[in-house]
């Protein structure tokens, strides 16, 4: 069956953008109207409505930043509902409600403040209308090169000394440069621009710390910046690049810690312009808009015009931003993730997982870096060669009639478009339909003066349209396009991908029909999806579950959220909540790809979290589908149990499954898990941690969920990656403690030595033979196959080597000296298509 579940995101910047801040008196009218419209409100008495809080208290009292004038406005109506009503004109009027409760200031939970902070920031980015900047014209072109090699070379920087040197103290210790400030670091490195900034800029961060730059008097020493700070350097060298670090974290209001500083990544194309002086025709774009072969021609047009891309994306651990630098034969790109050079290597951007991240990436359980991708397009020094397209996203476009006559006035209303990119002005937009390649204006009108980013209008209608008596029959796209000032020609306005807001106008005689497009894929038809417990649910717990995902589509891909839906046993069942979610692409004709998502048994409400009840329930697969989400498959029973008692972690048996390893090898952790105590499930994360030469700080840490049940005994495996010299070392598991705390369980010493047992020559049951191991400098391969490509790629499936071939030769040689010690695989494509794969390690 299919179901719209839910849904109404909350678009935050709305209406036109030259109007302004809301009055107290204004907002208290909104929120009255709210709840007199609202469900039941025949029976509310609206003399019952009280304001309780305003953005600026609130944030300041958690601790979060505030702005100028006030962002929104929170309205009780008595104790049994609550409105958050925003405080610009230019906002949507109600961008939140609650009708089960009121709302409470005190102890806010953090999930509620980053919601709130949001609203915040986008209130703060309606007051950036003094400049306009640009973006680059969108390449059409298609025909790349097969690869491109990383620009950025050996640099790779990181957060900590020397990098953070100028940054600024908190309690006495040094902050974190940011990832941010690090990604725009080495961007600008690779261009060694600008010579000085231009312009000051101070401010104040959430937790006090007072920041300024002046940008106009600082000289970038570009000369002693080295591409990597490995061992020993200058006061010079370190001084160079602690300088650009923070004048990098300073331009975009960076939140300095110790820990792991953050910013805001849409606030870097400004930067880049009014303190560094870089191009104004930059633009900012968001993966969900794009398909995924756009998409790839938009980072290889960058490459190619020798441009690293700032890029950014999301995980369960939080957010990270990072540079593509290059792409392979197999449209992989190469990532440097800003970590000394740590997990650098080529990635599917649908995934973009390191194995352990560094600095501010979280941990390696929070996934890939997949969710609110987005990046920039032409960071350069200033060209008169660049172009401007604007970049505008909706979210529908709508007819007042399915069936009119040539001639005959009809409406069109567009729902919520907003500037996804940096500031248009002077900007058109237009109703355009096309056929065969040719655009047909049906009707145009100018814009606000200035739309910065995330600047837009919640509603637009074009009231006087018509189809014109010499459209010839046939079927036609329509679309609305923009075009500022600066562009030649229309853009088209973006929405989700596979569902874009167009109507579908089919001309027979005088008889034209305008019927909505439903999509690329038909959810019914070409995604079938199937769920199932990895585990027993329990209440309050987090609950794990395996998808398996079919595009039976052989043309159109997916690109979305697919997730697990609870609903009640009822008869006719209702919908709970959303327990478990991940953003993916699925390719056509994918064919049971797997999924493993988790999400707590919870529901938060009138900003408190309870647990989901002990009962029966249905459990669902889920599809966001052009804004809406949707039940798509079967409705599977499910029991949600309660938790008993007190339950520890027993852990027993703790071994390695190898003391003795080469170098490069991984290290897997063995162990028996049950419980003791009267508790009947145990779920937490174990931590293991590998002490190189069996001392001092940790040289890696790994995390693993658990989960372990009553009279049931689980085997664990932890795989750790090692990129240890020789020498003798060790690993140490902890779990939680009552207090938070880290609780030894086991300590295991292992070696690492050379290699043993590898003979000279080794050969594999497919013929292909690697000679003279372990390779030093220089792969030698001999083989009966003629080769097209060969490729070396490390355990973790990351290609690090290709080389194209030609000729019908039987021995190849790869040269392999940067890599690191360890073991690899290379894998030779031959020239009649078949694949060769063989294990080499290098010394």
């Amino acid at each position: 069956m299919k179901k719209l579940l839910l849904l109404s995101l909350v678009l935050l910047c709305s209406l036109s953008a030259w109007t302004a801040q809301r009055s107290p008196e204004e907002a208290l009218s909104i929120a009255r109207t709210f709840f007199m419209q609202s469900s039941g409100a025949v029976t509310r008495n609206i003399g019952e409505v009280q304001l309780v809080a305003v953005s600026n208290d609130l944030l300041k009292s958690a601790s979060t930043r505030s702005v100028e004038g006030t962002a929104f406005y929170i309205y009780n109506y008595a104790q049994s509902a609550y409105v958050i009503v925003s405080g610009d004109d230019r906002m949507k009027p109600v961008l939140g409600y609650s009708d089960n409760g009121s709302f409470i200031t005190e102890s806010l939970p953090i999930n509620i403040l980053g919601w709130l902070e949001l609203y915040n920031a986008a209130y703060a980015q309606l007051g950036n209308a003094e400049k306009a900047v640009t973006e680059p014209k969108l390449l059409t072109k298609t025909s790349f090169p097969a690869s491109v090699s990383p620009l950025l070379g050996s640099i790779c920087w990181d957060q900590d000394a020397p990098y953070n040197n100028a940054c600024p103290l908190y309690q006495q210790e040094r902050c974190v440069t940011g990832c941010v400030a690090t990604a725009m670091a080495m961007i600008l490195k690779y261009h060694e621009y600008p010579v000085k900034g231009k312009g000051t800029h101070s401010y104040t961060a959430s937790n006090g710390i007072k920041c300024s730059f002046d940008y106009g008097n600082a000289t970038f020493d570009w000369d002693n910046m080295l591409p990597q700070y490995s061992g020993d350097c200058t006061a010079e060298q370190a001084d160079a690049v602690a300088q650009l670090m923070l004048a990098c974290g300073v331009a975009v209001d960076m939140e300095y810690s110790p820990s792991a500083s953050g910013a805001y990544s849409y606030q870097v194309g400004q930067a880049l312009i009014d303190y560094f002086g870089y191009d104004g025709n930059l633009g900012l774009v968001y993966r969900q808009y794009f398909t995924s072969s756009e998409w790839m021609n938009l980072i290889k047009s960058e490459i190619n015009e020798k441009r690293p891309v700032y890029y950014f994306g999301s995980s369960d651990d939080g957010g990270h931003a990072f540079v593509f630098d290059g792409y392979n034969e197999e449209d992989m790109v190469h990532v440097n993730w800003g970590w000394s050079g740590m997990n650098n290597g080529y990635f599917e951007v649908a995934s973009l997982n390191p194995d352990s991240p560094g600095i501010g990436g979280g941990s390696n359980l929070g996934g890939g870096f997949t969710r609110g991708q987005g990046m920039y397009l032409g960071i350069q020094p200033p060209t008169t060669t660049s172009n401007f397209t604007s970049h505008f996203f909706m979210t529908e476009l709508a007819a007042n009639k399915e069936e009119v006559t040539k001639g005959d006035v009809f409406k069109l209303t567009i729902t919520e478009i907003f500037n996804m990119s940096v500031a248009c002005k002077n900007s058109k937009l237009a109703v355009i339909a096309e056929k065969d390649g040719q655009q047909s204006i049906l009707g145009q009108t100018a814009l606000a003066t200035l739309i910065n980013t995330y600047e837009g209008y919640n509603t637009f209608s074009f009231s006087n349209l018509k189809i014109p008596n010499d459209f010839a029959d046939g079927t036609y796209s329509v679309y609305v396009a923009t075009k500022d000032e600066r562009e030649a020609t229309w853009s088209r306005v973006r929405s989700y991908v596979g569902s874009e807001a167009q109507l579908i106008l089919v001309v027979s005689g005088n008889k034209c029909t305008l019927t909505p497009f439903s999509g690329n894929l038909s959810l019914e038809e070409d995604m079938e999806v199937s769920v199932k417990l990895a585990h027993s649910l329990y209440s309050g717990l987090k609950g794990d579950f395996k998808i398996l995902v079919s595009n039976k589509s052989t043309s159109d891909e997916y690109y979305g959220s697919v997730g697990v839906a609870l609903f009640t046993a009822d008869k006719t069942p209702s919908f709970v909540a959303i327990v478990g979610d991940a953003q993916v692409e699925i390719k056509p004709g994918t064919v049971n790809r797997e999924l493993a998502v988790s999400g707590d048994l919870a529901i938060t409400k009138n900003l408190v979290t309870t647990n989901i009840p002990v009962g029966d329930y249905y459990i669902c697969p889920c599809i966001d589908w052009g804004g809406g989400t949707y039940a798509v498959g079967e409705f599977t029973p499910v029991t949600i149990k309660e938790v008993r008692g007190t339950a520890d972690l027993k852990v027993s048996q703790s071994r390695l499954e190898k003391e003795q390893l080469q170098v490069g090898e991984p290290l897997k952790f063995l162990a028996d898990l049950s419980l003791s105590g009267d508790g009947n499930v145990y779920t937490g994360t174990l931590v293991a941690a590998v002490y190189e030469n069996s001392m001092g700080y940790p040289y890696s840490v790994h995390y693993q969920n658990v989960f372990v049940e009553a009279d049931l005994t689980e085997n664990l495996v932890m795989e750790i990656p090692l990129s240890l010299g020789e020498g003798r070392h060790a690993v140490r598991l902890y779990k939680s403690g009552t207090n938070g705390d880290l609780v030894t369980i086991s300590t295991l010493f292992f070696s690492v030595g050379p290699a043993t047992g590898i003979e000279d020559e080794v050969a594999d049951k497919d013929g292909l033979v690697i000679y003279q191991q372990p390779v030093e400098d220089i792969l030698n391969i001999r083989t009966s196959h003629a080769a097209r490509v060969i490729s070396v790629y490390n355990l973790s499936g990351q290609q690090m080597i290709q080389q194209k071939e030609s000729g019908d030769k039987k021995e190849y040689s790869i040269p392999v000296g940067g890599l690191d010690a360890g073991y690899y695989i290379v894998v030779l494509q031959s020239t009649d298509g078949k694949i060769y794969r063989s294990k080499f390690m290098k010394r």
